[in-house]
C-alpha cells in the first residue's frame, strides 16, 4: 500500500535530517529524489575548495544545473579557491538563496568582485552578512548590485579600516541605477565605524527608513546618531554591555522601546547609567545561561553565583532608573527546557519585587536553536 505523494513529501522534507538517509531516498524514485535532494542542497557551506568533495560539488552542479534550484543558504568563507569559487558560483542562478554569509573574502580580485555583486543580485535573498578583512571601498560598490529583497544586513570588519590612498578606494562611476534600494529592517555594525559613512551619504546604496532593530558593537563614528536620528521605525537596540565604545553611542534615542544586553555588572554602571531620558524605554533584555542559574539557592560550597549577586542590584537600579518600564525580560540559554521552571522560580528569588509586580519575565532557548520558548 502507498502513501499519498503529499504525505511521502512531508516525510521527506519535515522529517528526516539524517544526510545518509535522505541520500538513500534519493535512489528510491524520481520524486523522492527532487525531495531529498532540496533538502540535501538547502545549505552549503564553501570552507575548502582544495577538497575533493567541492570538486564533487562542481561536478554534480555541471550535471545537474537545477540543484541550484534548491540552495537557500550559502556560507563562503576566506579559504575558498579563488578560480574554483568562481566557477561554481557565476555560470549559476541563485533564485532561492535567501541567506548569503560571506567571510574573510577580498574584493580586489575582479572576478570575485563580479561573482559577489551576481549572488548578493539573487532575487530572494533576505539576509546579507559579511565579514571582511578590509570595510574597502568595493563593498560600497558591490551593494549597489544588491537585492532589493534584502531586509537584513550584518557587517563587521576583520582587521582594518579602508584608506583613501590605494586603489582599492576607487569607487565605481557606472552603478546600477537603482528604482528602488533594499529597505533594510535589521542592521548589524561590528568594528565597522567606515561603513557609517558608505550608509550615510547622499548616494548609499540601501534605504535605512524602516530600520526597526540595530546592533551594535565598537562602530564609533560622528555621523552616527545624525544617521540614527533619522530612522524614525527604529525600536529596538541590541548593545555589549562590555563595549567601550558604548559612551560615544546615542542609547537615549526616543524610538527606543526596547534595549538588550548582557545580564552582568557592566548593564548597570555602563548601560543603565547613560540612559538620560528612559520614559520610552519599555522593555529591557538581560541574556544569560543555565549555568548561571542553579536550580538550588546555594551551589555546592554554599555560595550564590555573581548572577544571583547581581540580581538584586539590577532590579534596584531597574526600578529606580527605568519607571516607565513595563517588562524585564531574561532570556537564558539552555541545553533543555526540563529546567525552565526550576531556573524561573531561581530568578524570581533574585528579584522578588520586580516578580511581585508582574515586570519579571523569563524566557528560554535552546542551545544551537533560534527560537525562544
Amino acid at each position: 500500500m502507498s502513501l499519498p505523494p503529499e504525505l511521502e513529501r512531508l516525510i521527506v522534507v519535515e522529517h528526516l535530517d539524517d544526510a545518509r538517509a535522505l541520500k538513500t531516498c534519493a535512489l528510491v524514485c524520481g520524486r523522492f529524489c527532487c525531495w531529498a535532494q532540496t533538502c540535501l542542497f538547502r545549505s552549503i557551506h564553501l570552507c575548502d575548495l582544495h577538497n575533493l568533495k567541492w570538486q564533487h560539488l562542481l561536478n554534480i552542479l555541471d550535471v545537474s544545473p537545477h540543484i541550484a534550484s534548491y540552495v537557500q543558504i550559502l556560507w563562503i568563507d576566506a579559504t575558498a579557491h579563488t578560480r574554483t569559487f568562481v566557477d561554481l558560483l557565476v555560470p549559476r542562478q541563485w533564485n532561492t538563496l535567501n541567506t548569503l554569509h560571506v567571510h574573510g573574502i577580498r574584493l580586489t580580485n575582479a572576478a570575485v568582485a563580479r561573482t559577489m555583486k551576481h549572488l548578493i543580485s539573487s532575487p530572494a535573498l533576505k539576509t546579507l552578512q559579511l565579514s571582511l578583512l578590509h570595510m574597502e571601498a568595493a563593498v560600497w560598490n558591490m551593494l549597489h548590485h544588491c537585492s532589493s529583497t534584502v531586509a537584513d544586513l550584518h557587517l563587521q570588519v576583520l582587521t582594518f579600516p579602508w584608506t583613501n590612498s590605494n586603489e582599492e578606494s576607487k569607487l565605481d562611476c557606472q552603478l546600477p541605477l537603482r528604482s528602488s534600494r533594499p529597505q533594510i529592517r535589521r542592521l548589524s555594525l561590528f568594528c565597522a565605524s567606515n561603513a557609517i559613512e558608505m550608509l550615510s551619504g547622499p548616494h548609499s546604496p540601501l534605504d535605512l527608513s524602516q530600520l526597526t532593530i540595530l546592533e551594535y558593537y565598537k562602530s564609533p563614528h560622528t555621523l552616527l546618531t545624525p544617521l540614527l536620528q533619522q530612522c524614525n521605525e527604529l525600536t529596538c537596540l541590541k548593545v555589549d554591555a562590555y563595549d567601550p565604545t558604548l559612551q560615544k553611542f546615542p542609547l537615549d534615542l526616543p524610538s527606543i522601546t526596547e534595549l538588550q544586553c548582557q545580564f552582568c555588572g557592566n548593564t548597570i554602571c555602563d548601560v543603565l547609567s547613560q540612559l538620560v531620558y528612559p520614559a520610552h524605554l519599555k522593555t529591557l533584555r538581560l541574556t544569560t545561561f543555565e549555568q548561571c542559574w542553579p536550580i538550588q539557592d546555594n551551589d555546592s560550597d554554599g555560595r550564590l553565583t555573581i548572577e544571583q549577586q547581581l540580581g538584586p542590584q539590577i532590579e534596584e537600579a531597574v526600578i529606580q532608573k527605568l519607571t516607565s518600564m513595563d517588562t524585564l525580560v531574561v532570556e537564558v540559554a539552555v541545553r533543555t527546557n526540563n529546567v525552565a521552571l526550576e531556573i524561573t522560580r531561581t530568578i524570581e528569588r533574585a528579584m522578588p519585587r520586580l516578580a511581585a509586580d508582574g515586570k519579571l519575565a523569563v524566557a528560554f532557548k535552546l542551545a544551537g536553536n533560534n527560537k525562544w520558548a
